[in-house]
């Protein structure tokens, strides 16, 4: 298979903390998310950009594609046997491409059971689990609206509808040993569901709300403005008031995401103040007209 540099793809170093790998892809997500981007391959790229932050946010996925080593973008290489034994339940992974790799490993992680040995057949005493187990990656916008997906089971295809308001980790256990020519399927009778959301470009789900950061001019923040924030619902409209700080954040009463109780929870919006060199010779000279001007007891303690 070819190795992919998720470092490189997010333009970050190996030892980028976890704060930088965010920003770094919330700004390539923003410049090459297909419904807004206009860059050549933008589907592609951000494909590519997604999978690589959802490997290098998440600690132990992280730690599993360190233990790859470093190759160059392209290269052939061949995951080492230990690697393979650890992480992929001593399969076979001839034959697979980069992402196809990690996403048999994804299945690992993050269940929630704690036992390494449920991916190898191994037994611990506890509830046995569904017959069949499957996770579905869905975007913030299927969960807030509800979605449908299928399943391939025992040769056999079968839809199953994600409820509006899923939760990130959710887990959906499925009857399906009463559905229609399903009665004699040998085993259990359920197909358990792991919900996992995929990163988005403005939002990011906390708890039942949701949390986005937008950036306003210096003289926004002091003289107050209004603007337009995208929600699933549509675009709404916030006021900023005069003497906003960077970081100040206002909420926006039920325009997040749907919930299961039909009651949408709220977006919290935080601001970040982004300043920017004078596009104009009038505008720099305005700038240091107020800074002669300008009287401040901001940094009175220092």
């Amino acid at each position: 298979m070819e190795y992919q540099d998720y470092y490189q793809i997010l333009g970050v170093k190996r030892d980028a903390p976890i704060d930088e790998i965010k920003r770094a892809y919330r700004k390539l997500a923003r410049k090459y998310h297909p419904d807004v981007s206009k860059e050549p391959k933008a589907e592609e790229r951000f494909k590519q950009i997604s999978m690589a932050y959802e490997v290098l946010s998440n600690p132990e996925k992280k730690k599993a594609y360190d233990q790859l080593g470093s190759y160059q973008p392209g290269q052939n290489f061949k995951p080492p046997p230990d690697w393979e034994r650890r992480y992929g339940g001593g399969g076979d992974f001839s034959g697979m491409s980069f992402s196809d790799l990690f996403e048999q490993i994804f299945s690992g992680f993050g269940s929630g059971s704690g036992d390494p040995g449920s991916r190898t057949g191994e037994t611990t005493g506890r509830k046995a689990p569904a017959a069949f187990q499957a996770e579905v990656e869905i975007t913030l916008e299927e969960a807030s609206q509800g979605t449908e997906r299928v399943f391939e089971i025992e040769g056999r295809k079968i839809r199953i509808r994600i409820p509006k308001g899923a939760q990130n980790g959710q887990k959906l256990r499925v009857p399906i040993r009463a559905r229609r020519g399903w009665s004699r399927m040998p085993g259990g009778s359920d197909l358990l569901i792991t919900v996992r959301f995929l990163p988005h470009p403005l939002f990011r789900p906390v708890d039942d709300h949701l949390e986005m950061e937008v950036p306003i001019t210096p003289v926004e923040a002091v003289l107050g403005t209004e603007i337009e924030i995208p929600t699933f619902a549509g675009r709404v409209r916030l006021r900023i008031p005069q003497a906003t700080s960077s970081g100040q954040s206002f909420r926006l009463e039920r325009k997040g995401m749907s919930r299961a109780s039909g009651v949408p929870g709220d977006l919290w919006v935080r601001v970040k103040i982004v300043a920017e060199k004078p596009n104009s010779e009038r505008e720099r000279q305005l700038y240091e007209e107020l800074l002669k001007i300008q009287h401040t007891k901001i940094r009175q303690n220092f």
